[in-house]
């Protein structure tokens, strides 16, 4: 049977490869143009994807993509594949200098999260891969290293400060969790923030409001499930569609449930429990 996370391996490093050679050429922070979700978009953003899809398209057949830069590509409901990607998590940090953004792809056979078949993460200024099949997580020359600790006021959060920005019961549940926190940070790519919680880097990540879309989270959250992490989103989702793919969600992903759970029972979290069907 065809490695399905071998493909992902090999796309992700021919992406960064690509963005280096752009940031030899001092070329890959130049914005060109505006992305199919509205979002501005740089030559690495463009290009890394492109490069993505041919490596996929050179050895899957039937396949649709959701991209970030060109949408959904495809028939996404009759395809044998599909294909969610994220370019370049981070645009920011990349444009500024700051060495901290990810490219992502997850693959589905079918569009349910049960059909998620192989998902991959690369820091792209270390080079650093995380991957994960239904089989479980594969990190070079290490296992992963989930953090045991179980309190908020001993662990590392990442956390999406927008909710300051919405204001209301959303800015107030933000600072209550922040008054709870002695660590906290913001680092600005949230596929690469979940990724360190399975390096044990951090202990969570936190975006209360509704600000990522799909491919900005589950590449890395089913390679935190694997790994043996815990997650929750905002909205279940029954089936991935163009009404899912436009939309935007927050999610909360920690290193074990008694540490999900503090963060639910302090943030008061209204969303589907634990148990419950996240797709």
């Amino acid at each position: 049977m065809f490695d399905l996370k071998e493909l992902v391996s090999s796309a992700l490093i021919e992406a960064r490869h690509t963005y280096l050679k752009l940031a030899e050429r001092g070329e890959a922070a130049k914005e060109t143009s505006v992305g199919a979700f509205g979002d501005l978009s740089t030559l690495s953003d463009i290009i890394c994807e492109e490069v993505i899809m041919e490596k996929i398209n050179s050895q899957l057949k039937d396949v649709s993509f959701i991209t970030e830069e060109k949408g959904v590509l495809g028939d996404i409901g009759h395809s044998k594949y599909l294909v969610l990607i994220d370019p370049i998590d981070g645009s920011t940090n990349m444009k500024r200098g700051l060495r901290f953004f990810s490219s992502g792809i997850a693959i589905f056979n079918g569009l349910k999260y049960e059909n998620l078949v192989a998902t991959g993460v690369i820091d792209i200024p270390e080079g650093q891969l995380f991957l994960a099949d239904k089989n479980g997580v594969y990190l070079k020359d290490r296992a992963p290293s989930l953090s045991s600790i179980k309190s908020l006021e001993k662990a590392v959060v990442s956390l999406d400060f927008r909710p300051l920005k919405r204001g209301g019961e959303s800015a107030t549940t933000f600072v209550r969790l922040c008054q709870t926190l002695r660590h906290f940070r913001n680092l600005g790519s949230s596929l690469l923030e979940i990724c360190q919680i399975i390096n044990g880097k951090i202990d969570a990540f936190i975006c209360l409001t509704s600000e990522l879309r799909l491919f900005d989270i589950l590449p890395a959250l089913f390679i935190l499930e694997k790994a043996g992490g815990h997650w929750l989103m905002n909205k279940p989702i029954s089936v991935l569609n163009e009404s899912t793919i436009k939309d935007r969600y927050a999610v909360i992903a920690a290193s074990n449930k008694d540490l999900l759970n503090e963060i639910i029972s302090i943030a008061s979290i209204k969303w589907p429990t634990i148990s419950d069907e996240i797709f």
